[in-house]
């Protein structure tokens, strides 16, 4: 059968000729005004008396056609009529409930033009606002309530104001977008100080920054340290601050950000505050000294953060800055082993002590070679003058030659005064030359033996090859060593490796030492043939060099090399085979024939080739062999007992009920392990464990392993609720509190954990609960909600409850632009009524001391997740309602409303379209005829992804 919207709203005076063929008392007494209406002029008064009868008759009725033909007539006919604004308000209704969008745009704007004052008017403006978003017409949308917001902005017209934000702050285009931080700062200005208005505060200086503006932001957040009444926690106004902060560096104001950064470390000091307070001082033109002891103050205070080695950088340019590159060099030795690679340091090192020197050295061997250049000319002039002098014949002649050679012969000793002089400052710049370049050696040598990350290890080799002896002293050799070393020494590809590498093959010849370079080259290759930089790196180097007549040979020997380690076992199933579901068939006799030379594998190469096999054993091949899959890990455990990857491995084999003894074993056998940072897949695993053997014990066990090193949020809910479930309140509080109050990771799992924690019985510090306030704003709400929940279901108390989710309902609107998932727990609740039976007779513990709830105590669950508005929830509990019969005591028009706008409460999908179907279904078969067409009307127009055959 096809549904259309029209033959299904005759269906039901259809359905009544067949079996009741007089018309009813409405339709005897509507047929009667509309005859009498067809023989007045519209705009007479015996007319306006007949329409307004009419438009009351089918309001009341619910008839929706003759609604909106009446309305329209009296709407066009009687705009002066003192009724008039009623008869809208009605025809707006009857256009909603017939889902006649654009008709309800144009007759809610002329609404919103002419009685901008009403107290309808927010209604309408929402209602034409959300048929405009339908339309997709987002920002004539926002228009239609920032319109109204400006035009008589308060506290009765805040939510306008509010959602036109939303809707601005959804554009991608700055100059729309810029419409959403105004309307949040107009709500700041006009409204009293209170959390609404703060929020709306915050969000504007937010929304400013996103669009760049940042003089704007600075200017909404002094308004909010000024204006009265706004609950300004130590949190917030730390937040304000730095906000302010970054704004004043974003215009390269340091100094007014130096000065911001104060003002936030003074309501909350952390080492991120200090150090960026550290970098606005050193860009405010500071003076070293300065630097310096806020540099020395942080480390005092925070002597386990890196960072108080990263900040030597500020102190080292400040000191360059003033002229003194010598002691800026020195400033930041202490710390090249634990921050080299920071800001370039260890390159900065090596040339703010030796630039000048060379440059000095250079200007005084420049000086030497003129000296010379001007010795050699004198010595000619001398000589020449001489044989001037020996060929004279007249006396006179003899006299004025010999003046000449005198002054040749002293112009000739002047030089070489000066060039011994020039000989000796030459030598003191090579002495100081020679000097630098043996403690910059020294310094930096030292520190590659004392850095522990691979990064600044790598830095300082790079200052050492590089920087000190490649370009500064000129010493190749030395250079090449050093180049050996990094290459040697780190598993790590950067700008600064290739060009380590580069100078290895490409600044010296193809002789023995060429070969044991590249046999080094090829170790690491094979060692990290995972990275794709280090795998394709030689061989890209020899295809680019081939045709280079210089390096071409050297090409050749390499492009061979690398061939042949290509079919090396491991390195072929990689390149062929580099997933477990690539061609398994053939990869698994591959991977096997690496897997007999494991041993000689780096780690790295042996996790990922048993790992890959393993995964091909248990998932993908032909014939799968879990048992030749979990020999694999044991085989991988026997090469490394105390790796805790390896040992999670051959615990995951075990996770099942008959060898879940073997897994509590090696998970215990993992605890006894210290490893400097836990997976979180390993803590989540762990968790999985103990929950499989029940044993609240080894959980306990594995929380305090989780918590010695930096936790991650990832799976961390799941971790509590174990400890919570095996009855380990006091550690699941714990492990909550602890990951809702560590730096956020941006993971969900930090606000669930907040959430459980204070649903839980965690008690709170103040400032845990001020920071949790402003980070989840909304999360009050859902604490309540889930207070709620349990007076539904453990103590049946109705009214309580209704009245719970009304108090919930009043204080959202207060958290302004704050999440509203607290109306998720509206699915909870009809789920508890809908199913109350099998909950309530159900031997599962999570159910003990469920209330059971009668007929009428289901139906007071479904008006209240109704009215909460759940996604899909409210819809079905409108249904539920309906097909009950409770929605028949209240006003029709109000009940074809609900219906269509339940439509627009759910996903749009094909699911969904098949549950609204089938409840319409049940409608018409209880001859709710109109009741069953409205809902299909809202459906056809509202859940659009539906497929064709569907509707037809």
């Amino acid at each position: 059968m096809k549904l259309r919207i029209f033959p299904l709203l005759l269906a039901a005076p259809l359905c009544l000729w067949a079996d009741a063929p007089a018309p009813s008392a409405v339709d005897q007494k509507a047929t009667a005004l509309e005859s009498q209406l067809n023989k007045s002029l519209d705009t007479s008064p015996a007319a306006a008396k007949v329409m307004l009868e009419l438009v009351d008759l089918y309001y009341n009725e619910g008839r929706v056609f003759g609604l909106v033909r009446v309305s329209e007539r009296f709407a066009k006919a009687q705009s002066s009529h003192g009724r008039h604004r009623e008869v809208m308000l009605k025809l707006i209704d009857g256009l909603e409930a017939m889902a006649r969008r654009d008709d309800l745009i144009t007759i809610g704007r002329q609404y919103l033009t002419r009685y901008p004052n009403s107290g309808e008017a927010l209604d309408v403006a929402l209602r034409v606002s959300d048929a405009l978003e339908r339309n997709r017409k987002r920002t004539e949308a926002a228009d239609v309530l920032r319109l109204l917001w400006e035009h008589k902005p308060g506290a009765a017209t805040r939510r306008a104001a509010e959602r036109a934000s939303e809707l601005y702050g959804q554009d991608g285009n700055h100059r729309i977008r810029i419409k959403s931080a105004q309307l949040c700062e107009s709500l700041l200005d006009r409204l009293p100080g209170n959390e609404f208005t703060l929020r709306a505060g915050l969000r504007a200086v937010n929304e400013y920054r996103y669009v760049s503006r940042w003089v704007e932001a600075n200017v909404v957040i002094s308004k909010m340290l000024k204006k009265g009444g706004l609950p300004l926690t130590r949190v917030v106004r730390r937040e304000l601050h730095r906000l302010q902060a970054e704004n004043y560096i974003s215009q390269s104001q340091w100094a007014n950000a130096v000065n911001a950064l104060k003002a936030a470390r003074g309501q909350g000091d952390s080492w991120e505050l200090h150090q960026r307070q550290i970098y606005a001082l050193y860009n405010s033109a500071a003076k070293a000294a300065q630097i310096n002891a806020e540099i020395t103050q942080f480390s005092n205070r925070y002597r386990s953060e890196r960072a108080r080695w990263v900040n030597y950088q500020y102190l080292g340019n400040a000191y360059a800055r003033e002229g003194d590159p010598l002691k800026a060099a020195r400033a930041i030795v202490p710390a090249l082993p634990h921050a080299g690679g920071d800001g370039s340091m260890a390159t900065y090192y090596v040339s703010w002590l030796m630039s000048k020197a060379i440059s000095e050295l250079g200007s005084a061997t420049t000086t030497r070679g003129q000296t010379e250049k001007a010795l050699e000319t004198a010595r000619e002039s001398e000589n020449t003058k001489l044989n001037t002098f020996n060929k004279a014949k007249d006396e006179n002649a003899k006299k004025s030659a010999k003046t000449a050679y005198d002054a040749a012969v002293k112009a000739r000793q002047m030089l070489e005064a000066k060039l011994r002089t020039d000989t000796a400052a030459q030598a003191a710049k090579q002495n100081t030359v020679n000097t630098l370049a043996a403690e910059a050696g020294r310094t930096l040598t030292v520190a590659v033996g004392q850095a522990q990350r691979p990064y600044d290890k790598l830095a300082l080799r790079y200052a050492l090859s590089h920087s000190l002896y490649l370009d500064r002293l000129k010493n190749e050799a030395q250079a090449l060593t050093h180049a050996r070393a990094a290459v040697g020494e780190m598993a790590m590809y950067t700008s600064w490796m290739g060009t380590l590498i580069g100078d290895l093959l490409y600044r010296q010849p193809l002789n023995a030492q060429f070969q044991r370079d590249v046999a080094l080259l090829l170790k690491q290759r094979r060692d990290h043939f995972l990275d794709s930089n280090y795998r394709n790196y030689l061989s890209s180097w020899a295809s680019s060099n081939k045709g280079n007549k210089e390096h071409r040979a050297k090409a050749q020997y390499i492009a061979a090399e690398v061939a042949k380690q290509n079919k090396e076992p491991f390195c072929a199933s990689v390149i062929h085979y580099p997933s477990a579901s690539s061609n398994v068939n053939k990869a698994i006799p591959v991977r096997d024939e690496a897997i007999k030379g494991l041993n000689q594998l780096s780690r790295n190469n042996q996790f990922f080739l048993i790992s890959v096999q393993r995964s091909a054993l248990f998932s993908y091949a032909r014939k799968k062999d879990p048992e030749r899959a979990r020999a694999l890990g044991q085989q991988l455990l026997r090469l490394y007992p105390n790796d805790p990857v390896a040992v999670h491995m051959v615990m995951m084999d075990h996770l099942n009920g008959d060898t879940k003894a073997e897994a509590k074993g090696y998970a215990q056998r993992m605890l006894r392990l210290t490893p400097k940072s836990v997976s979180n897949a390993w803590v989540r695993d762990l968790m999985r464990v103990a929950e499989l053997n029940e044993d609240g014990a080894l959980a306990t066990q594995i929380y305090q392993w989780a918590i010695k090193v930096p936790m991650s949020s990832t799976y961390s809910d799941y971790v509590g609720d174990i400890l919570f479930k095996l009855n380990q309140k006091g550690p699941a509080l714990d492990w909550w509190r602890r990951v809702a109050e560590m730096p956020t990771q941006g993971r969900s799992e930090e606000r669930n954990c907040a959430e459980r924690f204070l649903t839980n019985g965690g008690n709170a510090p103040g400032p845990w609960r001020e920071q949790t306030e402003f980070r989840w704003p909304g999360l009050k709400h859902r604490v309540a909600a889930k207070r709620a929940t349990d007076t539904l279901r453990m103590q049946g108390n109705l009214p309580a409850f209704a009245q719970e989710v009304q108090a919930i309902e009043k204080a959202s609107a207060e958290s302004a632009f704050a999440s509203e998932d607290w109306r998720d727990f509206g699915y909870s609740w009809r789920e508890f009524a809908y199913n109350n039976e099998t909950l309530v007779e159900s031997d599962n513990p999570a159910h003990a001391g469920y209330k059971a709830l009668d007929e009428a105590g289901k139906l007071a669950v479904y008006r209240v997740v109704r009215d909460v508005r759940t996604r899909d929830s409210a819809a079905w509990s409108v249904c539920d309602l309906l097909l009950a019969g409770a929605l028949d005591e209240e006003p029709a028009m109000e009940r074809l409303l609900q219906l269509m706008r339940l439509t627009k409460t759910t996903n749009n999908d094909q699911s969904r379209w098949n549950s609204f179907r089938s409840f319409a279904q049940k409608a018409f078969e209880e001859k709710r005829y109109v009741a069953s067409a409205t809902l299909l009307t809202g459906v056809l127009s509202h859940v659009t992804n539906a497929s064709k055959e569907s509707k037809d």
